[in-house]
């Protein structure tokens, strides 16, 4: 189905070429049905040395080291061993729902109690929650934008932590969100940053001062339901993946899947 999304935001060619072409195109599917390509397939589970079976998101760093977000702690694969890491080490939780590295290669942690940053020559993180101003309850998603801030989608608003002095602000539907339960962020070619929702997808600007000026993308504008937990920006298109179906919106149209 498509809807209307209100928002500011050769007949020349011989036949024997046919004809080649089809030869060519059988030939290639009798081949591939002869022979098979063969996926190599390794799994890796605690048994490996995995923190937990349950793996929830998944990063490579620029070291090459492969990181995974588990319900049980952080795992560091080398390509030959698991190294893992809890509250023990640090961390605010041991469940990780979020991996992100940022363009000063520094590991971002989104956990069920705030957020977490590895600082890798000590091989120790740095924390942040509610006490420094990240909204309570769990860290969804992390994003960031391009002046360098850091975005965090968490149970009780939008956080920020700015660049230029580190620090931490949170939106709420007093700002203008239309909830407080933000699930995933993402960003468009012009720098607004698109946070889904629990009612909606609510597409924020910062204005100078630190405010910020939204609008929404709701039900009643062709999302297929207000509850976004995924989102993706690609080729001018926004993708919002909800409970009950996907919704594509592009031009100010939305498609429904």
């Amino acid at each position: 189905m498509r809807h209307r999304v209100n928002i500011q935001s050769d007949h020349n060619m011989k036949s024997t070429t046919g004809v080649a072409l089809f030869l060519m195109v059988l030939l290639l599917f009798v081949t591939t049905q002869v022979h098979p390509q063969k996926l190599f397939i390794k799994r890796y589970t605690t048994i490996n040395g995995l923190a937990q079976d349950q793996v929830f998101s998944i990063c490579q760093d620029h070291l090459g080291f492969i990181w995974f977000g588990t319900a049980a702690g952080l795992s560091r694969y080398d390509g030959h061993q698991f190294v893992n890491y809890t509250r023990q080490n640090g961390l605010l939780s041991n469940v990780i729902r979020k991996i992100f590295q940022s363009s000063d290669r520094m590991l971002w942690f989104a956990t069920d109690e705030g957020v977490s940053r590895y600082q890798i020559f000590r091989d120790t993180f740095v924390s942040y929650n509610y006490l420094n101003g990240i909204g309570r309850g769990t860290v969804w998603d992390i994003h960031e934008d391009r002046q360098g801030n850091m975005w965090f989608a968490t149970g009780s608003g939008l956080s920020v932590i700015f660049q230029r002095d580190q620090t931490v602000k949170n939106y709420t539907m007093a700002d203008g969100l239309p909830s407080d339960v933000i699930y995933s962020l993402t960003a468009d070619d012009s720098g607004a940053v698109y946070a889904g929702t629990l009612q909606g997808i609510s597409v924020i600007r910062m204005n100078t001062g630190r405010t910020i000026r939204c609008e929404t993308i709701t039900m009643r504008n062709g999302l297929i339901n207000d509850r976004v937990v995924a989102l993706l920006w690609e080729s001018n298109r926004l993708w919002a993946g909800t409970p009950f179906g996907l919704s594509i919106i592009e031009r100010g149209t939305a498609r429904n899947y």
